[in-house]
């Protein structure tokens, strides 16, 4: 008889699989040359935010913060597959089976992670000042 703490285990961990495969799959196409940019850019917001130590909504935060990784992460892979044409995904796919991709972890790329999104703070609490300034 299974129990609901087994079955969120269960989901947890097929989950897990799913996000480490797709992880390796963003990271080839970021190696594809032939990608567009659009398709391009979207993979790298989507494994940044993916990889980042950040979340947009903190998990502790109840409901919202779990909403985030359950909403805002398959929307972002959606987005980035769906703009990718289908043979360049298709061959990325395959080597993501083949050959998964583990990213190391490393603590300049935390510090990357963190400083990248100090900057989109202030750039956002910047041109809300500057909206304000200029509503006046």
């Amino acid at each position: 008889m299974n129990t609901l703490k087994e079955k969120l285990a269960r989901i947890s961990r097929r989950t897990q699989r799913h996000i480490r495969f797709w992880t390796s799959v963003l990271n080839y196409l970021l190696k594809e040359p032939s990608i567009p940019w659009l398709s391009r850019t979207l993979a790298a917001i989507t494994l940044g935010y993916l990889l980042s130590p950040i979340d947009l909504i903190p998990d502790f935060i109840p409901v919202l913060g779990q909403l985030d990784d359950m909403a805002i992460v398959p929307l972002l892979l959606f987005l980035t597959i769906r703009s990718i044409p289908r043979e360049i995904r298709e061959a990325c796919m395959a080597k993501a089976r083949r050959a998964p991709i583990r990213p190391a972890k490393s603590p300049k790329a935390a510090v990357v992670i963190i400083l990248l999104w100090l900057a989109v703070i202030v750039l956002i609490l910047r041109a809300f000042s500057r909206l304000q300034v200029s509503g006046r």
